[in-house]
C-alpha cells in the first residue's frame, strides 16, 4: 500500500500538530491515521500506524 502524496483531514485547531501530521507523511510511509479531540480534558489522542516496524522504531 503506498501513502497518497496528499492527504486530507478536518481542519485542526493545532497548527504545530497539522504541520507534525504533514512531515510524518512525507517521510514515512503512513496505513492510517486517527485523531480524537478530548471534549472534558485539555488531552487528546493521535494514532498514526506505519508500513515498517523500522520506521515505527525510528519515530518514536
Amino acid at each position: 500500500m503506498k501513502t497518497s502524496e496528499q492527504f486530507s483531514f478536518l481542519k485542526l485547531e493545532n497548527e504545530v500538530l497539522e504541520s507534525a501530521i504533514k512531515q510524518v507523511n512525507q517521510d514515512y510511509n503512513v496505513i492510517q491515521i486517527f485523531y480524537n479531540k478530548s471534549v472534558h480534558s485539555q488531552y487528546s489522542h493521535l494514532i498514526i500506524n506505519l508500513e515498517h516496524q523500522k520506521d515505527i522504531d525510528k519515530l518514536k
